[in-house]
């Protein structure tokens, strides 16, 4: 007779499997996303008490572990305990910089951040840079497109892109963290 620690034990062997399968494989990394993403959503929820908060913290912990999946190790534990690990330090990431947005600068400082002002030479690169993100952006699908403007340039939620572009918030977090990779390697290679 088959036990529940038996059925957890297949279960953590199965994810961790298919984890190591989708570094390399879309549709396997698809069905991770599919199987974690309501659990890990709940997971920062229940941390953070905001859904624009858990919007935003999913979608780069998302792209972290699409990043960083080829280093997972199931030695050190199962392919979960790895996800809400990235999870943690991504919430605390995000506060940490949402800290640091709202530090308030003296008048002082605006004035030291004044005269401190872009020469020629580091808007000319800024504006290279721009420019270079356009192009990288034009090599990208329409959908991924549409929803990277929507996403950084509209700053629309992932549940407000999937509703416009009629999918659902877990596909618009997979197009976003693809879109993002294309995007970086594109820029590296530029």
């Amino acid at each position: 007779m088959e036990t529940v620690n038996d059925k957890n034990y297949e279960l953590k062997r199965y994810w961790n499997a298919v984890a190591k399968r989708a570094a390399d494989d879309d549709d396997a990394f698809i069905e991770l996303y599919n199987y974690f993403f309501p659990l890990v959503y709940k997971r920062i929820m229940y941390l953070t008490h905001n859904e624009e908060v858990a919007d935003e913290v999913i979608s780069t912990v998302f792209m972290q572990v699409h990043i960083h999946l080829d280093q997972f190790d199931e030695a050190r534990g199962s392919f979960f305990q790895w996800i809400l690990g990235i999870t943690k330090n991504e919430i605390a990431m995000y506060f940490r910089r949402a800290k640091q947005r709202h530090t308030n600068v003296s008048i002082d400082e605006d004035f030291e951040l004044m005269s401190d002002a872009e020469g020629p030479e580091e808007l000319a690169l800024k504006g290279e840079r721009h420019q270079q993100l356009r192009e990288a952006i034009e090599k990208l699908t329409a959908q991924e497109q549409k929803v990277i403007k929507m996403k950084y340039w509209l700053d629309m939620p992932n549940k407000d892109i999937a509703t416009e572009l009629n999918i659902t918030p877990n596909n618009v977090a997979v197009i976003n963290t693809r879109a993002q990779k294309k995007l970086r390697d594109l820029l590296a290679d530029m």
